[in-house]
C-alpha cells in the first residue's frame, strides 16, 4: 500500500518495472486505510491497539517529512 503523488514516489521506485495498480482508494487515517485494505483483501476486520492510528493524516506534516529525505 502506497500513497499517491509525490508521497508515494519512493515506494513506487522499489516496485518491479512492470507493476500494475490493481486497487486504489482514499483514506483519512492509517486505520481507515488498513480497514479498506483488509476489506479488499478479504482478511476480515482490521483492528489496532493504537489510538493514534485513528487520527486523521496530517498531509502537511507528511509532505514536510517527505522533503527531508
Amino acid at each position: 500500500m502506497l500513497f499517491s503523488g509525490d508521497l508515494g514516489q519512493q515506494g513506487r521506485m522499489a516496485l518491479e518495472e512492470d507493476y500494475e495498480i490493481i486497487h486504489s482508494f482514499y483514506a483519512d487515517s492509517h486505520f481507515d486505510a488498513m480497514t479498506k485494505y483488509y476489506e479488499f483483501m478479504d482478511w476480515g476486520q482490521y483492528q489496532t491497539e493504537f489510538e493514534v492510528d485513528k487520527k486523521p493524516y496530517d498531509i502537511d506534516q507528511l509532505e514536510r517529512d517527505f522533503k527531508r529525505f
